[in-house]
């Protein structure tokens, strides 16, 4: 079969349109469905320089969910801002960072229980080492692991008390 080189091009881009719109459907409803990522805070030519940071992981091996109740940067900027909410035996992951040279980072962050609120606390100053504390309600136990780095990483762990 001969065909002229116009109607073998045409049926070439047809068939590349009918394969996106196939493509298109395909993916959309996933797309739409999905769940919106945590903000993260566009890092600026100054945080890009960053001196110290805290990466957060945050267990929590209760049968609780965990709801935020507030977040805050007393210095510093979000790198990651934390989850509206930690379910039950998941892990959260979330930190700061310092936005100038020659500047620390430190930040407190409010989870609510039905027990009652859970207090994370770090600081990471420009100089000296890095420091860090969890406040939990009666019925939750809270320990944590630091590696005192200029980028800190602390793991908290969440659990219910034994009784």
């Amino acid at each position: 079969m001969n065909l002229s080189r116009s109607r073998t091009s045409m049926m070439r881009t047809t068939s590349a349109v009918v394969m996106a719109a196939a493509a298109m459907v395909a993916v959309l409803p996933g797309i739409a469905n999905a769940t919106p990522a945590t903000p993260v805070v566009a890092h600026t030519a100054a945080a890009d320089e960053a001196e110290r940071s805290v990466w957060v992981t945050l267990k929590n091996k209760t049968s609780l969910q965990l709801t935020l109740d507030d977040a805050s940067v007393s210095e510093g900027v979000w790198i990651q801002f934390p989850p509206n909410s930690v379910k039950r035996k998941k892990i959260a992951r979330f930190g700061t960072e310092s936005d100038e040279v020659g500047g620390g980072t430190s930040a407190n962050v409010s989870y609510d229980t039905e027990f009652g609120s859970v207090e994370l606390y770090w600081r990471s100053p420009a100089f000296g080492d890095p420091k860090f504390s969890c406040d939990t309600p009666d019925g939750i136990v809270c320990d944590f692991d630091e590696d005192l780095d200029e980028n800190a990483r602390v793991t908290f762990e969440l659990y219910e008390e034994i009784r």
